[in-house]
């Protein structure tokens, strides 16, 4: 029951570390994508979602393992004072 539980928090853990790296993927390609279009860019289109992937994911990847732990600790804390019916 406790090894059940700990490879509950560890692949909660990891789904939304890899969930929000993805997201901030893909925001970061389309944020590049506009922004590099209406400024005027001299990158092509796929330069520009390549840059955009990098990046974002980058950035997500330095935020997403802390807001995950965050997130982790009051779902769990959530489910521990959930009113027993």
């Amino acid at each position: 029951d406790c090894f059940a539980r700990t490879l509950y928090w560890v692949q909660f853990w990891h789904a939304g570390v890899i969930l929000m790296c993805a997201a901030g993927a893909l925001v970061g390609m389309v944020a590049f994508i506009l922004i590099g279009t209406l400024a005027g860019m001299d990158y092509s289109l796929p330069q520009l979602a390549r840059n955009g992937l990098r990046d974002g994911g980058f950035y997500a990847l330095i935020w997403a393992p802390g807001t995950v732990l965050v997130a982790a600790f009051v779902h769990g804390y959530n489910r521990a004072n959930r009113p027993s019916n």
